[in-house]
């Protein structure tokens, strides 16, 4: 199967966009995120969503 480049170009485009949120919470304070439930939970999805873009290119031959 040939390689999906419009698939990939998307893929790699919403990794950037979690990766780009992920650090603005680096300007948070551990005890400030800890403390917000809201704040952990974006955290802990766009963790995913990165983790997940990552699969997928990887995987994207076998899993159109």
């Amino acid at each position: 199967m040939p390689v999906d480049k419009e698939r990939i170009l998307y893929l790699l485009g919403e990794i950037e966009k979690a990766l780009s949120i992920l650090e603005e919470f680096q300007q948070e304070t551990k005890e400030r995120i800890l403390g917000d439930p809201k704040s952990l939970g974006a955290i802990k999805y766009y963790f995913v969503v990165a983790i997940e873009g990552c699969a997928s290119v990887g995987n994207h031959n076998y899993f159109p």
